[in-house]
């Protein structure tokens, strides 16, 4: 089974979507540092919804969340 992850503004998830993904709550979600956007992830195939979403492999939304740069996470000292 291939995992598939969409970096999703907040305010655009739906409970549609949550119910869809391994996530089981907006709570639940990883957000951005600023709260203004999510990562849900799922299993193929991909609904409708969320194909307008760029959609990333493991290894692609890793190198995402690592680069401080991207607001996914503090940058070191």
């Amino acid at each position: 089974m291939t995992l598939i992850y969409a970096i999703i503004p907040v305010n655009e998830v739906t409970q549609e979507m949550i119910d869809y993904c391994i996530q089981t709550s907006i709570e639940t979600m990883r957000k951005n540092l600023a709260g203004t956007e999510a990562i849900l992830k799922w299993y193929l195939p991909t609904p409708q919804y969320l194909e307008g979403y760029t959609q990333y492999a493991h290894s692609e939304i890793l190198a995402i969340i690592a680069d401080p740069k991207n607001g996914w996470q503090e940058a070191g000292p």
